[in-house]
């Protein structure tokens, strides 16, 4: 048995320390343990003239549905949301409401943004690539000194091969 499960047993491993905020084991009511810091807030109950019944403070991870101990008949786990529900008919009810809205987005998305935008958006990225391709053909031409000499603005500009490049003023 480990350290960890023995110092359950004897009613001590309920809180880890790890040098940071103390956390609490919960269980989700589907039988999941939880480790969380416990979220204590102040409640105050008061009567119809206002004043103050009772009041205390109160964990709410408890509120949340935590317990602080495994449940005796654990309620059924959904995958599709991450939560608990009471019978498996309403799991099965949560992943039919998960599809019909994912299909709603979808018809949604593809009403807002039709295929024919996506069609030319394919085009651009083509007219791109081949783009693309161009420069990088013309910059080995000039990195093997295929390109022995280029004008651009007034300036000759002399490549020669394998060597500097050099620019020369104008005349």
């Amino acid at each position: 048995m480990t350290l960890q499960r023995e110092l359950e047993t004897l009613g001590y491993g309920g809180v880890h320390v790890w040098g940071g905020m103390k956390t609490k084991k919960y269980f989700t009511p589907d039988g999941r343990e939880v480790w969380t810091a416990p979220s204590l807030r102040e409640w105050v109950k008061k009567n119809g003239q206002g004043k103050i019944i009772a009041s205390g403070t109160r964990d709410a991870n408890l509120d949340r549905g935590l317990l602080l101990e495994p449940p005796q008949a654990p309620l059924p786990h959904c995958p599709t949301c991450d939560k608990w529900h009471n019978t498996q008919a309403e799991v099965e009810q949560c992943a039919l409401k998960r599809k019909e809205f994912e299909e709603k987005v979808l018809a949604k998305t593809l009403s807002d943004y039709p295929v024919k935008k996506a069609d030319v958006n394919l085009q651009r990225l083509d007219t791109l690539e081949s783009e693309l391709s161009e420069i990088k053909r013309m910059l080995k031409e000039i990195a093997s000194g295929q390109i022995l000499q280029r004008e651009t603005k007034g300036h000759k500009l002399q490549v020669y091969k394998k060597t500097k490049v050099q620019r020369r003023p104008k005349e």
